[in-house]
């Protein structure tokens, strides 16, 4: 975004501010590189524009957590920009002092729970695993290096202390740089033979192998975020612990560049498994993120802005125009997919009809009276349901397409927004050309049915058309 707002990628601005076509959130991630950077008086109008950049960019829409799940709402990032809070704070509450005097009954009664339960929690011992690691002479240097701050302390509140500190110390200085090193060489692990490895993963299985390790330990779950985010951001970091596309840690003059930097860029390629496409301009971002999300099957893409503009000139910039035609031409090219089967045939096109649908089914089922298509679209694997805009969207462009509905209903409006989100949305019908086109949200998708009265003209010619592939009319 920066280099967007710098004047860079002018090209690549001009297409996807096009609100029509293209949703771009911005997620909490956004906001946490912006804290980053110098909170200064004389920055402050460097962060207010910035702010206002990514507001007018993404038209307010935005990812975010709330109580465990990631959601996505419409919200100006000034309204969620929190200066970077120090974990420090929550230390805090935990190092809370005596109680005071001037407090009322009901204050009084409730922080006598509250100081309970924090010397219950202080007092709680942790695996002894911790102190052992301290007393063992081969790994007490390791210990002392990364966790000083438990030595002695072996209590719920130690641990945190020391976690929060190292994370601190990683997060100003190169300490995540010394981590990575030696989790590397205890793994046995070459940086420059991961470093450009075609196949990370299979490197690091077979280190842990060697090690008599037969699997990768996984990354505790967090209450603050979607399962899904914390296994994709998980995953990132520890191919950067590996050492592929590891990046580079710095604190000379200049940019500065910590841990922090490692662990933004995999909460964005985490959030952005909501999105068709991750646009990033570093490399080792792009090549880690493909990496993770090759691993775990998730349908995003991650490219260079250049490399979203040769996809767009080849693809995504389709216009549905004449419909039925269009989808005709396209049906004679196609080959269905390996998921078709006797009762339907599917086809996954790389354009967009009205820059939605990219997948058309053609069901043949003996149980329905007539054949008939469906047009779906192939979700991104973490989408979150955002209705709302899609339907305002494409609602407008099929009323271009195909002129008014029968019920002569005009644009989207906010009660329809209401019963989408109620799952009771009736949706919109048009007839066209003999054919009934119906609009529905179902399941968590956006379906377009098309089908004839009486089972005739342009349908059975699109069916026809690719009859071929399949027997449906037995």
């Amino acid at each position: 975004m920066s280099q967007m707002k710098n004047g860079q990628h002018s090209e690549f601005y001009s297409i996807i501010s096009d609100n029509e076509k293209f949703l771009k959130p911005y997620s909490t991630s956004h906001l946490g590189d912006i804290s980053a950077s110098s909170q200064e008086l004389s920055n402050m109008e460097n962060i207010d524009s910035d702010l206002d950049f990514i507001s007018n960019l993404s038209q307010n829409y935005c990812l975010f957590h709330i109580e465990g799940r990631t959601e996505f709402r419409n919200n100006p990032p000034r309204d969620l920009y929190i200066q970077d809070s120090n974990l420090s704070q929550l230390l805090d509450v935990l190092r809370i002092e005596p109680l005071s005097d001037n407090l009322d009954e009901e204050s009084r009664n409730l922080q006598e729970l509250l100081n309970e339960q924090i010397t219950l929690f202080k007092n709680t011992p942790i695996d002894k695993v911790f102190q052992k690691s301290f007393e063992n002479p081969e790994t007490a240097h390791l210990m002392r290096s990364f966790l000083p701050e438990l030595e002695d302390n072996y209590t719920q509140v130690g641990l945190l202390t020391a976690i929060f500190g190292m994370i601190e110390r990683m997060n100003k200085n190169t300490a995540y740089k010394d981590l990575r090193e030696n989790l590397q060489g205890g793994a046995d692990i070459k940086r420059d033979q991961i470093f450009h490895s075609a196949s990370p993963y299979e490197l690091i299985d077979k280190a842990y192998k060697k090690k008599g390790i037969l699997a990768e330990p996984k990354g505790p779950a967090h209450e603050f975020a979607s399962p899904w985010f914390t296994e994709i951001s998980n995953e990132y970091i520890a191919l950067d612990m590996h050492g592929y596309q590891e990046d580079k840690i710095s604190i000379n003059r200049g940019r500065k560049q910590t841990f922090r930097n490692t662990m933004e860029d995999a909460f964005h390629t985490a959030f952005a498994s909501s999105c068709d496409f991750y646009i990033t301009q570093d490399q080792r971002n792009c090549k880690k993120a493909n990496a993770v999300y090759e691993k775990l099957d998730i349908n995003t893409i991650a490219m260079s802005a250049d490399d979203f503009l040769i996809l767009y000139k080849k693809c995504l910039q389709f216009k549905t125009v004449d419909f039925l035609n269009q989808l005709l031409h396209l049906l004679k090219n196609l080959a269905p997919s390996n998921t078709s089967d006797l009762k339907s045939s599917r086809y996954d096109c790389a354009f967009f009809f009205c820059d939605y649908f990219n997948v058309i089914r053609i069901i043949t089922d003996k149980s329905t009276k007539s054949p008939f298509l469906l047009m779906t679209r192939h979700l991104p694997t973490n989408s979150l349901p955002i209705f709302g805009k899609e339907a305002h969207v494409l609602v407008s462009k099929l009323q271009l397409l195909l002129g008014n509905d029968v019920d002569n209903l005009e644009k989207f409006s906010d009660p329809e927004l209401e019963q989408i989100g109620k799952d009771c949305w009736p949706g919109r019908h048009w007839e066209y050309a003999d054919v009934n086109i119906k609009l529905r949200a179902m399941e968590g998708h956006l379906q377009l049915y098309l089908y004839p009265p009486n089972n005739k003209n342009r349908i059975q010619e699109l069916l026809h058309a690719v009859k071929s592939f399949f027997n449906f009319g037995k």
